[in-house]
C-alpha cells in the first residue's frame, strides 16, 4: 500500500488536492478527519432501549459531516442491529444539514416521507388513526400528542378506541421553554431528546442525543494506493458472436493507467473455414483507453461476405418519361461480371399502348450491354409517340386553291379519330368570286390519324353571279314624274352594296315649278343589290308661293320622322301676324304622335326656330320624332358558322352587307353611330340611327322664301301644270 499525503503546520490552512493517478497503482481510499473515509456512513450513537440510532457521514476533506437519526421500525419482525451502520429495521426520521466541524444542526424538518415496512406512514397525530401522516413536517412549537410536551410521536400506534399501544416514542428538543420553538445552541442545548413510554400510564424516560459535529480537525489528508496491473485482450467474432479468429493479447500484466490502443490488431478482413469476413464495428467503445486492474476485453465484429449478385432491368418510357410498357428483367440475381445484352431480345422497335404507337429513339444511358454489377442495373429505352396530321384543302373544279389549307389535326397520336366535316364550308369567296361546295376529292373526310400527313380536299364550283340594277325615280306627291330616272347601279353582282342617297336631290325644278324633297316612297334607299331591278322612288312636294301680305307673316309647325316622312298634318302657330310679333311653338310640340298604329316619340326640333319673332312670309318649324322600335335590332341571320360584321340601323335596315371577320365601325351619310353589339358567337353588329333628312334641306328654306318673294314682286301668276306620269 502506498500513501500520498498533504501536511500543514499548526494554524496553517490547507486545501488538499484531488486524487491523482500513478502508473502501476490504483486509488484505494482517502484518510482524513479522524481517518474516516469520505462518503461512508459510520455509527455515531445508538440506544436499543430508546429504539434510536444515529449515523454520521464525512462529506468533505475539511471534516464536514451529515448525521442521520433513525428509529426502530415498529412493524419490523427481525432484530435491529444497534452496533453498526446498517439501516435494516430502522426508518430515517431526520437528516441534518451539512455541518462543518464544531457546528450544530439547523434542520428541524422531519422526514414525512418515511414509511414502515408494511407501507404505512410513520408519523401519527390523531389517536384512533394509525399510521396517518402528521400535518406538521417540522417539530411543533407547542403540544402535539398532548398540551404539556413540545414533542411529536415517532414510534407507536393507537388502537381503534384511541388507546396508545406500547411502547410509545416521542421526539423533541432540549430547551428551557417547551412552548417556544426549539433552537440549537452551543452548550447544554446542542442535542435532541427522545421520550420513551412503555405504556400510556408509565412515566417517561428521556435521553438526550447530540446532533452536532464533534470531530477533531486533522492536519493531514492521506490518499491510499495499491500496486496493480492489467491485461488487454482482442477478440474476433461474427455478427452472431461466433469466434472467427483466436484472441490476441494487446497488453499483458501492464501497469494500470498505462494507455493502450488495439487499432493495430483490427484486421480489415478475416478468412475462417473457407469464408471471408469483413470488419463491421467494435462491440464496445473501448478499442483505446487505459489499462485497469484485471482484463479488458476488446471485441471486433465481422460480417460474413456474401458472393455479389446483380440484376438487369429494362424500362420503356416516352420522351416525357412516362412508362409505356412494363419493365422486363434481362438478368435476375446472377453473379457479378456476367455479360448481358438487352439489345438482342428486349429492345422492340415499336410499342403500342392504349391505341397509340411509339417508335424507338434512343437509350437513356450508354449501358444497353455490359457486365453485371452488384445490385440492379437499370437500362431505359426512350420512345417517341408516332403522330400524324390531317390538313383540309379547298380547290375549284380546276384544282386551283381558293382558300388557304386548314389543320384539322396537328401532331395527333396515330389511331386518333378525325372528322373534317366541321371544316367543310358551304361556300367560299375568293378574289371577288363565290364558290359553292360540290364534293370531296376522296373518301377520306373522316377516319383515323396515320403517320405522316393525310390530305383531305374539298372541291368547289364557281358561282355564276346573279346581276341586278338600281334605278332612282323622282315623283311628286301625286306620283307624277318630275325628273327622269337615274341609274344608281347597272347590271352589278347580286349582293353588291348600293346607296342612292347621293342621287336624292333636295329640290327639283320642273316646268317652272320648284319641288322640295319630302321622303322616300319605301325603305330601300340603300341596301344590297338583288337579282333584277330595284326601283327607289323619292317623293317631292311642289312649293306654293303666295306673296305675303305686307308686314305680316305666318308660323307653321311640321311633324316628321327621322327619315323626313310626314307623320301628322302641319299646324298653324301664327297666321297673317304682324311682322315683329313674338311667337312660341312649344304649345304645338306633342310628346308622342300615333299614326297608322305606330307611335312616334319627340326627339328634337330641326332648326333652332321654335321661338322667335314673325317675319315676312312663312316660318316653318319642324319637330322630328323617332319611331318606337324594340330595343334589340333585328340582325340578319348569318348563313355561315363564322365570325362576321354587319352595319344596320336601329330598325334593322342594312347599311352595309355582312363581311367576314371583326371589322371596325364606318361612317354613313345621314346616319350617326349608336352602339356596337357582339353575340355569343363573336359576331359584331354596328348599329346606327338616321339623322333627319329634313336637316339637309333646312339651309334651303331661306332660299325658297326669297324665291317666293321674288315671284310675288314679279307678279308672275302663271301656274305650270306638269305632265303627270304614273311610275
Amino acid at each position: 500500500m502506498a500513501t500520498y499525503s498533504v501536511l500543514a503546520g499548526p494554524g496553517q490552512s490547507t486545501t488538499p488536492s484531488n486524487v491523482r493517478e500513478f502508473l502501476g497503482y490504483k486509488y484505494v481510499r482517502t484518510g482524513t478527519a479522524g481517518d474516516f473515509t469520505i462518503g461512508t456512513d459510520y455509527l455515531d450513537k445508538a440506544s436499543a432501549a430508546m429504539h434510536v440510532k444515529i449515523l454520521k457521514r464525512v462529506t468533505k476533506a475539511d471534516g464536514s459531516v451529515v448525521k442521520t437519526l433513525l428509529v426502530a421500525d415498529p412493524t419490523y419482525t427481525g432484530t435491529p442491529n444497534y452496533t453498526d451502520a446498517s439501516t435494516t429495521g430502522f426508518v430515517k426520521v431526520l437528516e441534518t444539514n451539512e455541518m462543518p466541524i464544531g457546528t450544530v444542526n439547523t434542520n428541524t424538518t422531519l422526514n414525512t416521507s418515511a414509511t414502515t415496512s408494511d407501507g404505512r406512514s410513520l408519523y401519527v397525530d390523531n389517536p384512533g388513526s394509525p399510521a396517518q401522516v402528521s400535518a406538521t413536517a417540522a417539530l411543533p412549537t407547542s403540544g402535539q400528542g398532548d398540551d404539556d410536551h413540545n414533542h411529536v410521536r415517532v414510534y407507536g400506534t393507537d388502537d381503534a378506541a384511541g388507546v396508545a399501544n406500547s411502547p410509545q416514542i416521542y421526539l423533541g428538543f432540549n430547551g428551557a421553554n417547551p412552548t417556544v420553538a426549539p433552537t440549537f445552541l452551543r452548550g447544554d442545548a446542542k442535542s435532541i431528546y427522545v421520550t420513551y413510554q412503555t405504556s400510556p400510564t408509565d412515566s417517561a424516560t428521556n435521553v438526550s442525543i447530540q446532533l452536532w459535529n464533534d470531530l477533531v480537525r486533522q492536519t493531514q489528508t492521506t490518499y491510499y494506493y495499491a500496486a496493480a496491473t492489467g491485461n488487454v485482450v482482442v477478440h474476433y467474432v461474427d455478427e452472431d458472436g461466433n469466434i472467427i479468429k483466436n484472441p490476441v493479447n494487446d497488453e499483458t500484466n501492464a501497469p494500470v493507467n498505462q494507455s493502450y490502443d488495439t487499432e493495430d490488431k483490427r484486421e480489415t478482413s478475416i478468412t475462417f473455414n473457407g469464408e471471408t469476413y469483413d470488419y463491421v464495428r467494435p462491440q464496445a467503445n473501448n478499442t483505446t483507453g487505459k489499462v485497469v486492474e484485471g482484463t479488458t476485453d476488446v471485441t471486433y465484429i465481422y460480417k460474413k461476405r456474401v458472393p455479389a449478385k446483380g440484376s438487369v432491368v429494362v424500362h420503356y418510357v416516352d420522351e416525357d418519361d412516362n412508362v409505356i410498357k412494363d419493365p422486363v428483367n434481362d438478368e435476375t440475381d446472377v453473379n457479378v461480371g456476367t455479360h448481358y445484352d438487352t439489345e438482342v431480345d428486349n429492345r422492340p422497335q415499336t410499342i403500342t399502348k392504349d391505341g397509340k404507337t411509339y417508335t424507338l429513339v434512343r437509350s437513356k444511358e450508354n449501358n444497353t450491354t455490359g457486365s453485371v454489377v452488384e445490385g440492379t442495373t437499370h437500362v431505359t429505352y426512350v420512345y417517341k409517340l408516332v403522330t400524324g396530321n390531317v390538313v383540309v384543302h379547298y380547290v375549284d373544279e380546276d384544282d386551283n386553291v381558293i382558300k388557304n389549307p386548314v389543320n384539322d389535326e396537328t401532331n395527333a397520336p396515330t389511331g386518333t379519330n378525325y372528322d373534317t366535316e366541321d371544316k367543310r364550308e358551304t361556300s367560299i369567296t375568293f378574289n371577288g368570286e363565290t364558290y359553292d361546295y360540290v364534293r370531296p376529292q376522296a373518301n377520306n373526310t373522316t377516319g383515323t390519324v396515320v403517320e405522316g400527313t393525310t390530305d383531305v380536299t374539298y372541291i368547289y364550283k364557281k358561282r355564276v353571279p346573279a346581276k341586278g340594277s338600281v334605278i332612282v325615280h323622282y315623283v311628286d306627291e301625286d306620283d307624277n314624274v318630275i325628273k327622269n330616272p337615274v341609274n344608281d347601279e347597272t347590271n352589278v353582282n347580286v349582293g353588291t352594296h348600293y346607296d342612292t342617297e347621293d342621287k336624292r336631290e333636295t329640290t327639283i325644278t320642273f316646268n317652272g315649278e320648284t319641288y322640295t324633297y319630302v321622303r322616300p316612297q319605301s325603305n330601300n334607299t340603300n341596301g344590297s343589290v338583288v337579282e333584277g331591278t330595284t326601283d327607289v322612288t323619292y317623293i317631292y312636294r311642289k312649293q306654293t308661293v303666295t306673296p305675303p301680305a305686307p308686314s305680316t307673316g305666318n308660323v307653321i309647325v311640321h311633324y316628321v320622322d327621322e327619315d323626313g316622312n310626314v307623320i301628322k298634318n302641319p299646324e298653324n302657330d301664327e297666321t297673317n301676324t304682324p311682322v315683329g310679333t313674338n311667337y312660341n311653338t312649344d304649345d304645338h310640340k306633342h310628346n308622342t304622335i300615333t299614326k297608322d298604329g305606330t307611335t312616334y316619340t319627340f326627339v328634337k326640333s330641326k332648326e333652332n326656330n321654335t321661338t322667335g319673332t314673325v317675319t315676312n312670309g312663312t316660318i316653318n318649324v319642324t319637330y322630328i320624332y323617332r319611331k318606337d322600335t324594340p330595343n334589340t335590332p333585328v340582325v340578319p341571320t348569318n348563313p355561315q358558322d363564322k365570325v362576321t360584321t354587319i352595319w344596320i340601323t336601329t330598325t334593322g335596315k342594312v347599311l352595309r352587307p355582312r363581311e367576314d371577320g371583326t371589322q371596325p365601325r364606318r361612317n354613313f351619310n345621314d346616319y350617326r353611330y349608336v352602339r356596337t353589339e357582339t353575340d355569343s358567337k363573336g359576331n359584331t353588329t354596328h348599329i346606327y340611327e338616321p339623322v333627319s333628312t329634313l336637316a339637309r334641306t333646312g339651309a334651303n328654306v331661306a332660299t325658297m322664301a326669297a324665291i317666293a318673294v321674288a315671284i310675288t314682286v314679279i307678279g308672275a301668276g302663271v301656274v305650270f301644270f306638269a305632265r303627270r306620269r304614273k311610275h
